[in-house]
């Protein structure tokens, strides 16, 4: 299982909207959770694709995200 988390912590409502956002999306079948402590929650995303390392799924993970700033 390949997974990457977020830096830092997000709220309930951040976490809940990320995660919205993100499972299902692209061709690694984005899946997400989170969870914490007192509303401070570390995200992860994970995908079962087995093709591709970790690094590239890191990579990927943090050019999606960008690319979907750009278009908001």
């Amino acid at each position: 299982m390949l997974a990457y988390t977020l830096p830092g912590y997000y709220s309930n409502r951040d976490a809940e909207k990320l995660k919205e956002k993100l499972t299902g999306k692209t061709f690694y079948n984005f899946m997400v959770e989170y969870g914490g402590v007192a509303g401070n929650n570390e995200i992860v995303i994970m995908s079962a694709t087995p093709e591709y390392t970790q690094e590239e799924f890191t990579e990927f993970v943090i050019a999606y995200a960008f690319s979907e700033l750009a278009r908001a």
